[in-house]
């Protein structure tokens, strides 16, 4: 087994239902994913530098994605509208770490 075969058990470990995934619908498509709500209150409290942040954390929705590459359509970029489980968010970060995509989403629910 090389390195690249060991790192994608990794993944199918880490996204398994029965440890920290669960399914979820991805921009229409349905995958395993690690989904976390934050709150702004957790961002301020967290050291966050508040001058940086923008309105959307004070008045919306902001999401953490962690899926398999191979179970997206596409990789989503900055800006692009990209709906969770139906609610439709926009894009602020995506990340692609050995094939584990990691996404910052977020919408405004004013």
């Amino acid at each position: 087994m090389n390195f690249k075969d060991t790192v994608k058990t990794d993944r199918d470990v880490f996204l398994c239902g029965s440890e920290f995934a669960e399914e979820h619908d991805l921009d229409g498509k349905k995958a395993m994913a690690i989904v976390q709500q934050v709150s702004a209150d957790n961002i301020y409290t967290m050291g966050s530098n508040i001058q940086t942040r923008k309105y959307f954390e004070l008045y919306g929705s902001h999401a953490e994605v962690n899926c398999k590459e191979e179970d997206l359509a596409e990789i989503p970029v900055y800006g692009q509208l990209f709906r969770l489980d139906g609610k439709p968010y926009l894009v602020m970060e995506v990340k692609d770490d050995i094939g584990i995509v990691t996404m910052v989403l977020v919408a405004n629910d004013r």
